[in-house]
Parts: structure tokens; sequence; C-alpha cells
């Protein structure tokens, strides 16, 4: 025998609400989510300070380097600027070569 299920508004309204309740429970149990701030990302210095490099620009010498992005403070030793110093340049650790 297969059992019925009972009829009328009261009993329609019964299973609408516990179905709406069952629905919006779901929801509510879930914990929400911490959002975490992603991890900083440092670099690791290969070449040295004061280390001979060459690079697209010319030779120079390492002068100092960011952890945050990977950049080498450069001092472009092949130029000579009108007041007889060097010009300095931020160049990324991929577009540096030790200089021979």
């Amino acid at each position: 025998k297969i059992a019925k299920a009972p009829d009328g508004i009261l009993s329609a309204f019964g299973t609408l609400v516990s179905s709406t309740l069952d629905f919006a429970g779901r929801f509510s149990a879930q914990k929400p989510k911490e959002e975490s701030e992603p991890a900083p990302i440092k670099f690791v210095q290969y070449y040295r300070e004061s280390a001979a490099v060459s690079t697209a620009f010319g030779t120079g010498r390492i002068m100092g380097f960011r952890e945050r992005d990977g950049f080498y403070k450069i001092s472009l030793t092949s130029w000579t600027l009108a007041n007889k110093s060097h010009p300095v340049a931020w160049i990324r650790g991929v577009d540096i070569k030790y200089a021979i």
C-alpha cells in the first residue's frame, strides 16, 4: 500500500513552511569565510650589493634590492652624466647578468 499525503490547505502550508525553514537553515548554518590577506610575496636577492653586473642599459654596480618586487637599484657606470655622476636604474633581477 502507498501512503497518501494528507490533503487540505493546512498540510500544503505546513509542507511549504518546513521546506522553507530547511532551505534557509542550510545557509544560516554555514560559517562565514574569514577573509585573510594573502601572504606578501618576497623576492630573494641573488646579486650582492656592489657586484659588477651587465644590463641592457650597460654595465653597472648593484646599490640595493627591494624584496617586495624583486627590483635592483643599479648605478650604471658605463654612463656619465653632465655633472660627472652615474644614472641610477631600477631593474628586475631577470634582466641582469654578472659582468665578467
